[in-house]
């Protein structure tokens, strides 16, 4: 860069002599030969590796958590079960939405065949089965409900953690005094730990068995009030168009049902694509909810690598543009390729964020590695000619190139400014040389004498 301004004001400094007309009569010039350079800056630009893709799954439901099948580490595969959650209560909604639906089924199909007694008979005691089950399910509720109000599990619980606490209390001063060990101290943690584990448990449980024992009743009501209704239309001797009303019974009691079959299927959480799992938030035995509990899973078969570049080298930047990558810790080097350029640059550092990808099919490549890009390539070089030889008009920009001792008017297409240089993308090449001096005076196709000519 300094170069090249140096040698613009050795140019300048001649312009006195140039621009004057020499004694045969020839237009007096200096000239000055492109020069070329790398089309994008000389700066490298690091970031840190990542995986192209990473999803993160979570349950649907909250359910105590009953096996964990892989660990930190372990590839999986689509469709691979990582963690089961207890079905128990799930397959109770199951039965009950099956038994709602085959009672709507068979009022529909009563409703279309003709009534007859021992359709009547099937739908009396579809409706004594649903009264069983929501006379269960309101036991079971109340006692529930019962137990939650009372607070007995919790008070018992919040009891242990205050006796576990008065215990480590006690301990950690005789232990300040000398008269207990630390290993006592520890275990008295652990107990109180433990305690407050089994607390913040039997909150959680307490809720979730009362939303549990809630949902069984309300499902129970509705299974009793559908079959209800199926035997009253059928007992009164339905007219024709309730058949209509009879398959929309149907139709709603199969939504219910296929809602609680999917609510089954929520009880694994199941990869939905194949990688590596990278972080898993699961414990046997602890109630899974989709705040608390989580699987990571990332692909490292391709690895991205996002670096945030300067809008002077952004410009110069094209998606699947092939890209110089150092691996910083390795002393490796690949061959990584533009994925993406943002359109926009950050509001706060006023830069591009560019992405680039990596094929890591031999998994060499890992998460968290730096890494160094370069774009600079000798190979890939710009043409430069001084601003001052541009000239401007309704027809575009151009140039007077030296052919010989004659100038060519030239139409050129420019690209970026380089302090007192501008790129010229189209109209010249590394071998031509242009006027920068006397250009008032000459014209397309004229003789000229060089005075100077800048290299």
């Amino acid at each position: 860069m300094k170069k090249w301004s140096a040698l613009l004001l050795a140019a300048c400094m001649i312009l006195s002599l140039a621009a004057c007309s020499s004694s045969d009569g020839q237009i007096s010039v200096t000239t000055a030969k492109v020069k070329t350079g790398a089309v994008l800056s000389d700066s490298s630009y690091s970031g840190e590796l990542k995986p192209s893709a990473e999803v993160t799954v979570v349950p649907k439901l909250s359910a105590v958590i009953e096996t964990v099948n892989y660990d930190v580490g372990d590839t999986v595969n689509a469709g691979d079960v990582i963690v089961t959650l207890d079905s128990s209560d799930v397959q109770d909604q199951v039965k009950q939405a099956q038994a709602a639906y085959d009672t709507a089924q068979a009022a529909y199909e009563s409703t279309a065949g003709g009534n007859t007694a021992s359709t009547q008979l099937k739908l009396q005691q579809a409706v004594q089965s649903a009264q069983t089950e929501y006379d269960n399910a309101l036991t079971s509720y109340n006692t529930v409900k019962a137990n939650s109000d009372s607070g007995a599990d919790i008070a018992q619980a919040q009891l242990s953690v205050d006796n576990a606490q008065a215990s480590y209390d006690k301990i950690a001063y005789l232990v300040s005094i000398g008269e207990e060990s630390d290993y006592s101290l520890q275990q008295a943690k652990l107990t109180l730990d433990t305690a407050q584990s089994a607390l913040t448990n039997a909150k959680t449980s307490s809720q979730t068995n009362l939303d549990t024992a809630q949902y069984h009743l309300t499902s129970a009501q509705n299974a009793l009030t559908a079959a209800q209704q199926n035997l009253q239309v059928n007992v009164n001797s339905v007219l024709p168009e309730s058949a209509a009303s009879a398959q929309q019974q149907v139709e709603s009691a199969k939504v219910s049902l296929d809602i609680a079959t999917s609510a089954l299927d929520d009880t694994q959480i199941v990869a939905p694509s194949s990688g590596i799992i990278s972080a898993i938030n699961a414990t046997v035995g602890e109630m899974a909810s989709p705040q608390t509990t989580s699987v990571t899973i990332i692909d490292q078969s391709t690895i991205d690598f996002v670096i945030s570049v300067t809008e002077s080298d952004v410009v110069q930047i094209t998606q699947g543009m092939e890209v110089g990558v150092r691996l910083d810790g390795v002393g490796d080097s690949r061959t990584g390729t533009v994925k993406t350029v943002d359109p926009s640059a950050d509001e706060t550092t006023g830069l591009f964020d560019v992405t680039i990808t990596m094929d890591n099919s031999d998994g060499s490549l890992k998460n968290g590695m730096t890494a160094t890009a370069v774009f600079s390539d000798d190979a890939t070089r710009a043409i430069y000619i001084p601003k001052d030889a541009v000239i401007h008009d309704d027809s575009g920009d151009y140039v007077y190139k030296m052919s010989g001792q004659t100038v060519q008017k030239t139409q050129v297409t420019l690209g970026q400014e380089k302090n007192l240089y501008i790129q010229v993308t189209d109209g010249l090449t590394e071998d031509d040389s242009v006027v920068v001096d006397g250009l008032a005076k000459v014209t397309d196709g004229g003789t000229v004498k060089i005075v100077k000519n800048v290299e």
